[in-house]
């Protein structure tokens, strides 16, 4: 599988902003999963390119300033999402921001509503993942990787669509065990195991209308739309009527040939 990603250097970042609202125009599960990006997939389109991302990054990467680290992690990490610069919403940014302090980019490209930016860390070789917030912007999901890749591609034996597959099915079901199964080992879904994952699966995935798994049961016709892949993740847009948009990034590095799904990041609930 290759990204269709548009390929970026931090170098052709332009000083004019892109002013595109976030077009969820036909949110329907009529696309099917391995189909290319289109009008009937849902999914959105970014606020401003990833490129222009790239320095405020940076900068937040350097000086660890609360609101200036708020303004390039994904909310959906947070202890308290909706919290703004709380003390418990700061300690917990700047403390995943410090684990790639001093990022400089140098390579990015983007996945429909995900984006992959390369680059280097205190001398460490790191490849970032970002997904879409709320507003269209291009926000770290604090997934990493200690290799490049951008314009790589997935070796032919990983199978990236099975793992999505089977836990949109599982959730659908209502099935903790399924679901788990599915949930890429030590990654923020993963609950530390399944005992935890299934003590919490009810109020994660099913107990609001917002919830993944209750706008899964509400569209049974919604499928994941495969919006590009590196060698070791692929990025899903999954869109539910009548509202909800997930970017999904499955894994498969983790467990050798058997992708997980790594997270499922809110664009709109």
């Amino acid at each position: 599988m290759r990204g269709n990603g548009r390929r970026l250097t931090a170098a052709t970042v332009s000083s004019a902003v892109v002013g595109m609202a976030i077009a969820l125009a036909g949110c329907g599960g009529s696309s099917e999963s391995g189909s290319s990006q289109g009008d009937s997939s849902g999914i959105p389109e970014p606020a401003r390119p990833i490129a222009e991302q790239i320095p405020v990054f940076e900068r937040a990467a350097s000086q660890f300033h609360c609101e200036d680290v708020l303004g390039v992690l994904h909310p959906a990490l947070l202890p308290q999402p909706d919290g703004g610069p709380s003390e418990a919403n700061c300690k917990d940014a700047v403390g995943r921001m410090r684990g790639v302090e001093a990022f400089r980019g140098s390579d990015s490209a983007e996945y429909g509503s995900a984006a992959v930016v390369d680059g280097e860390a205190d001398g460490r070789t790191v490849s970032l993942i970002f997904a879409l917030d709320d507003q269209g912007e291009f926000k770290w999901i604090a997934g990493t990787h200690t290799r490049r890749e951008v314009g790589t591609e997935a070796p032919r034996q990983i199978h990236f669509d099975p793992a999505v597959t089977a836990l949109v099915e599982a959730l659908r079901a209502d099935d903790c065990r399924a679901a788990f199964a599915n949930i890429a080992p030590h990654g923020r879904l993963s609950y530390g195991g399944q005992k935890s994952f299934c003590d919490k699966f009810e109020d994660t995935f099913m107990a609001s209308p917002e919830g993944f798994g209750s706008r899964l049961q509400a569209d049974p016709e919604a499928k994941p739309v495969l919006m590009g892949a590196t060698r070791d993740q692929a990025f899903y847009g999954l869109a539910t009527e009548p509202a909800g948009y997930r970017t999904v990034i499955v894994n498969g590095a983790v467990k050798g040939d058997e992708a997980t799904v790594y997270d499922v990041i809110p664009t709109e609930r």
